[in-house]
């Protein structure tokens, strides 16, 4: 009998599996406007390369946008999409400020997958001269998960706002997910705005969570300059989760004279109060993320976790804030557990120095009662202050690894390779090669059976009146 169910659970599996998409349970958008088009009924539209517009054609015809309503999929095959300023623009219901936002892509409700092909562009109209609670955002999604596949590439591109520009911005009071699969490679770019987003996803209310995905297939994501701009802003009332699988991801957040630029920020709202657990994964990927105050910023309440596998992961913040921090990467639980684990990859980790506004400058800083693994991998955090600043409960394995930190609030233990420079004194454990111009202001201690590798090109100092204890091996390559 259990053979039997397994067997009728297997079928039934299968046959949803092959079912046509006109057959399959869909919760389609209750709005959907591409530019200034209404295409919620269906059909086929051409699009004018130099105004953007769509035009309506026949299906025998060559089209570049096409709707169909059984399977709620919006397809788009070289289309040139401009949002205008008169027809393409929709009152932002939900917001506290009552925003009007122009768009490029609007969805409302529902579900919605984007399917690509060829090279595609949408474009939303500036607003910044508008009002003073006007916004832009190349794809707008209103209380709508948003799905990308396909093996084509779209750029979604915000014009300047006088309050938020977003390449893709998704606002939900419920769970809300956006996922990139099957190849596709997509652009986000905000617009200069005092709020700029590469990418912006807010949940609130009864929201339960948010996910996204980013699964065999490409992200750029970039801000505009402002006073807050992010890459990436994941930013909801419980559950923050981020996913990355067999992709590739460039992030920035850039702000010459910001209060916080982040390349890539994942956060409980504390607006509304924080229930849920914050993580992100990195696996079989590579992520680059830059921004002006922090790189990667991970923070929750509750739990909060990094975890990167066989993977390149490098978080770089260009320490430029007005507040008083910079971060190449953060992870924070204010209450609870935070966890960094590193396995099989290569993590790097970099705070670069500034003149301006900040004092605390941390390549990575992780709080509370956090656990930070490294396995078989090379790490590297290099901070003008610090190389990783910790708390004194928080723990640092690193087995068959090499570390290189410019300094740490934590010594690791393990049977890893690492060069750590604390303040002006240096120590090696085991075989390390040094990653860059180190000046030892008051010892270096190299001890029995450790080496140090100086490569062509790199110097290492020691200060006048400085102390090198040789007690291994040192090796210095010179030019010629």
């Amino acid at each position: 009998m259990k053979k039997l169910l397994t067997f009728l659970a297997t079928t039934f599996t299968l046959c949803l599996v092959l079912l046509p998409s006109s057959a399959r349970a869909v919760s389609p958008p209750t709005a959907l406007f591409v530019g200034d088009t209404d295409v919620l009924g269906g059909g086929y539209w051409a699009t004018d390369a130099l105004t953007g517009k769509l035009t309506e054609v026949q299906s025998t015809d060559v089209y570049s946008v096409c709707y169909d309503t059984a399977s709620a999929i919006l397809y788009l095959n070289d289309a040139t999409i401009t949002g205008g300023t008169d027809a393409a623009v929709i009152q932002y219901e939900y917001n506290e400020y009552g925003d009007y936002f122009f768009y490029g892509i609007y969805a409302k409700g529902g579900d919605l997958t984007i399917s690509l092909s060829g090279t595609n562009t949408v474009t939303a109209a500036n607003s910044s001269e508008s009002s003073e609670s006007m916004s832009s955002a190349g794809v707008f999604s209103d209380r709508c998960s948003l799905t990308f596949t396909g093996d084509g590439a779209l750029t979604s591109s915000a014009g300047s706002g006088s309050f938020n520009s977003s390449g893709v911005y998704m606002y939900s009071t419920s769970k809300i997910a956006l996922t990139l699969t099957g190849g596709v490679n997509i652009t986000a770019a905000g617009g200069d705005a005092p709020s700029s987003y590469g990418v912006y996803i807010l949940s609130d209310g009864d929201a339960t969570g948010t996910t996204m995905t980013v699964s065999g297939s490409t992200l750029t994501a970039t801000s505009g300059d402002g006073e807050e701009c992010y890459g990436v802003d994941i930013n909801c009332i419980n559950d923050a989760v981020l996913d990355v699988y067999n992709s590739e991801i460039n992030v920035k957040g850039f702000g010459s004279n910001p209060k916080l630029s982040d390349g890539l920020r994942l956060t409980n709202n504390s607006y509304y109060g924080s229930y849920g657990d914050v993580s992100m994964t990195v696996d079989g990927s590579i992520v680059n993320v830059s921004g002006s105050t922090e790189g990667v910023s991970l923070y929750s309440i509750n739990n909060c976790t990094l975890t990167v596998t066989d993977s390149t992961f490098t978080a770089v913040s260009d320490g430029i804030s007005q507040l008083y921090y910079c971060y190449g990467a953060s992870i924070t639980s204010s209450e609870k557990e935070a966890s960094v684990t590193v396995t099989d990859s290569t993590f790097t980790a970099v705070c670069n120095p500034s003149s301006r506004y900040s004092t605390g400058f941390s390549a990575l800083s992780i709080e509370t009662d956090t656990a930070l693994t490294i396995t078989g991998s090379e790490f590297t955090a290099i901070g003008d202050d610090c190389g990783i600043s910790a708390l004194d409960t928080a723990s640092f394995v690193a087995d068959n690894s090499t570390i290189v930190c410019s300094s740490s609030y934590v010594t690791p233990s393990g049977n890893g390779n690492w060069l750590i420079c604390n303040g002006e004194n240096a120590s090696v454990q085991g075989d390390i090669t040094l990653p860059r111009d180190i000046t030892v202001k008051d010892s270096l201690i190299i001890p029995e059976g450790a080496a140090l590798t100086v490569p062509e090109g790199l110097t290492l100092t020691v200060a006048e009146y400085a102390q090198l204890t040789n007690n291994g091996t040192l090796k210095i390559y010179s030019e010629g």
